[in-house]
């Protein structure tokens, strides 16, 4: 086992009532908790994406964690599936996944169900074995690489942004603290790197892992972004496929990927400081291949 750096000691138990204060982080903080209006004040990176579609969603996207509307059947899954695994982490048995009534997500009945049992997956029945067998699948990989060894599951980072202000929260699905390494589970239909790696960008999910490296240095004073050889081998993006044949791929990230993803995370931060454009303005940028010869091109 590698030298702990971090006191886990400085890591505080949730308890309800408790009121999250700048450099802080907590274990054991319900996800409805995280996302809810204790923490609303606080930018999440789901709530900042939102910034690059329309800026208006951005003063309540906090609270379309609760929208039944806007669920699907692959985010349900998505939800059982780290629900799972949070158990596991914490060496819990899972509790069980709702059998719903019917196969439609979001329906009526579906909706009901899902007041019916705050904070539970509800899936049909075969849904609910897929995600059984996500979760060994994972697992299995997990044990076999000593990924999960000394794991903090769902730690919830909370910090003052120091350019803009502005209060900021992150929450990797696991983190170690003895060799530096933190990740993000994501189930996908995609079934190979490349097709990952676009997914990485569109859904802004190099943005999210740049988040988490930076709410993990301002709440524990750590640098996780160790470079190995050009990779920056202790992120982790821990995919799973939601459909039959379930495949399990661990891919450590470069360093350019959260550089990337910096960029975008101080630029929508920006964004937000300077306040809503509204109908008064639209911003401009130049084609990407501008920025690129730019960069290239000494004679600049």
């Amino acid at each position: 086992m590698g030298k702990l750096l971090f006191d886990s000691k400085k890591i505080i138990d949730w308890l309800p009532g408790m009121d999250p204060q700048p450099g802080e982080i907590y274990s054991r903080m319900p996800i409805e908790v995280y996302h809810g209006e204790i923490c609303g004040a606080y930018i999440s990176h789901s709530s900042l994406i939102k910034v690059f579609d329309d800026y208006e969603d951005f003063e309540t996207a906090w609270k379309s964690y609760d929208d039944l509307d806007r669920k699907t059947k692959p985010m349900e899954v998505g939800f059982a599936f780290h629900d799972h695994m949070e158990f596991l982490h914490c060496g819990m048995k899972p509790m069980p996944i709702i059998v719903s009534q019917t196969d439609g997500i979001p329906s009526k009945k579906w909706k009901a169900q899902k007041v019916a049992n705050p904070g539970r997956p509800v899936l049909p029945k075969k849904e609910i074995e897929h995600v059984r067998r996500m979760v060994r699948t994972v697992w299995k990989k997990g044990a076999r690489l000593n990924t999960f060894f000394n794991v903090w599951p769902e730690l919830s980072l909370f910090w003052k942004d120091s350019e803009t202000g502005l209060l900021m929260k992150a929450r990797p699905d696991i983190t170690r603290f003895d060799v530096r390494l933190f990740g993000e589970y994501k189930t996908t239909k995609e079934r190979s790197k490349d097709a990952f790696s676009r997914t990485i960008f569109n859904r802004h999910y190099d943005l999210q892992i740049a988040m988490q490296a930076e709410g993990l240095q301002q709440t524990t004073g750590i640098d996780f972004l160790l470079e190995s050889g050009g990779a920056l081998g202790y992120a982790l993006f821990l995919t799973v496929t939601n459909s039959p044949p379930i495949r399990a791929r661990f891919y450590p990230v470069f360093r350019r990927v959260i550089e990337t993803g910096a960029r975008k995370y101080r630029n929508a931060l920006e964004l937000v400081k300077a306040g809503a454009p509204g109908d008064q303005y639209e911003y401009i940028d130049l084609p990407e291949w501008a920025h690129r010869q730019v960069d290239f091109d000494e004679s600049y």
